[in-house]
């Protein structure tokens, strides 16, 4: 310990000289004060450091030891007392610093033994870890169960709306419907993207719109415009449901009766035919189609037998069809299918299969082979191929061959 006083002291010593070298060296500048602050702290720890050891050895070594290293050299200072004199100081000291520390210790322990007494002796805490299954949610009650749970534990404290308790914890279904009546592209129009049409059409604009099999060629068709000699005579236009156009003319080089029916806007496409060819017939026509049936009417004139006449054609269709609507997106997992409903008119029979499906591709869905036809009102889960969750579902309508106007209907499911 006098050792490292003594390293300390020297130190002390060095520090005191270099900082005062430094100051009167008249240096300035960041550099040169960082310097002076760091030797200031070096010079103070020192201090500090010294002072702490004197003590101590005051204390720990023998007195004679203590006064001729503090007193009785270069550091004695304005100490003038007799090594005797000393001495007694410092028993006294010693005396106060034994005294002051069993002091506290003897307080401690009193406070330690106070305390206990008064709070009395520290206890164990006991616990326990308890695991149920609950299964069942029969009733609104204040939970009270004990622990462990009872095996009847079947409360529960709140319920909101859009949640049912009983067996299970579900969300209540939400009713919805969705109604199929337009020649538009969104879910609730017959066009949208991914629609199939196998022998079927959408006929007619907006709430009138429907489906309905396609037209086949007429028995009279032909597949070039009559461009040879005199033709064109006597022309009668209107439109069909298609809105494409209808035309009747006399054939001046044949004197002939004919029909075009476009296949097109612009007619490029087109079928054209020979109404009446005996004798010379097919002047002042005049034509007309039916809208309930689409029947064709032409009025003209018989210049061989001086008559008027009258011919007419009803349209032929497919023997059957079908419609896929495409993939419709309800825009949310459906708890629970409700059922499927529709409309329609016309003589021949129509029959509807619906599935449905999570990611809306349908490629897990049932092949439509597989589903069952579904009766209008009745439930879309007896046809057997929708899932109760699944966000999208499509149906297919099938078309039979009927003798009058084309299908038509509404869907609502």
């Amino acid at each position: 310990m006098i050792e490292l006083y003594r390293r300390i002291q020297n130190k002390t010593t060095e520090v005191e000289k270099t900082l005062k070298r430094e100051i009167m060296s008249g240096r300035t500048g960041i550099l040169f004060h960082f310097l002076i602050t760091r030797l200031d702290f070096q010079l103070f720890f020192f201090e500090i450091t010294l002072g702490v050891l004197k003590f101590l050895i005051i204390l720990a070594k023998d007195p004679s030891v203590s006064f001729l290293l503090f007193f009785d050299g270069g550091d004695r200072g304005p100490y003038e007392r007799s090594y005797c004199e000393y001495k007694v100081i410092r028993e006294r000291v010693r005396l106060f610093s034994f005294t002051g520390a069993v002091t506290i210790i003897v307080v401690s322990v009193v406070a330690g033994l106070a305390m206990s007494l008064t709070i009395g002796s520290w206890q164990n805490a006991l616990a326990a870890t308890y695991t149920w299954t609950q299964t069942n949610w029969n009733s609104l009650t204040s939970n009270t169960t004990g622990h462990p749970a009872p095996a009847d534990w079947t409360e529960y404290s709140a319920i909101t709306i859009g949640i049912s308790a009983g067996s299970a914890v579900t969300l209540s279904p939400v009713a919805t419907s969705l109604m199929q009546t337009d020649d538009g592209a969104t879910n609730t129009g017959f066009n949208m993207a991914d629609a199939a049409f196998s022998q079927t059409e959408v006929t007619g604009t907006g709430a009138s719109a429907g489906i309905v099999l396609s037209s086949t060629d007429l028995t009279w068709a032909t597949t070039t415009i009559d461009t040879t000699g005199s033709v064109g005579n006597y022309t009668s236009l209107v439109l069909g449901s298609d809105g494409y156009a209808r035309i009747s003319y006399y054939d001046g080089t044949n004197q002939d009766l004919k029909f075009v029916q476009c296949a097109s806007a612009d007619c490029s496409t087109k079928n054209i035919a020979t109404v009446d060819a005996t004798g010379i017939t097919g002047q002042y026509t005049s034509l007309a189609i039916r809208p309930s049936d689409e029947y064709v009417y032409i009025s003209y004139y018989d210049s061989t037998n001086a008559d008027l006449k009258l011919a007419y054609q009803k349209p032929v269709y497919s023997a059957s069809g079908t419609y896929a609507s495409g993939a419709i997106d309800i825009g949310f997992g459906v708890p629970s299918w409700g059922n499927l409903s529709w409309t329609h008119s016309g003589g021949q029979t129509i029959t509807l299969k619906a599935r449905s499906d999570a990611d809306g591709d349908f490629s897990d869905a049932t092949a439509w082979g597989g589903c069952s036809a579904i009766t209008s009102g009745n439930a879309l889960s007896t046809g057997g191929c929708v899932t109760d969750g699944h966000r999208f579902i499509e149906y297919q309508a099938s078309l039979s061959p009927r003798p009058t106007p084309p299908q038509r209907r509404r869907l609502m499911m």
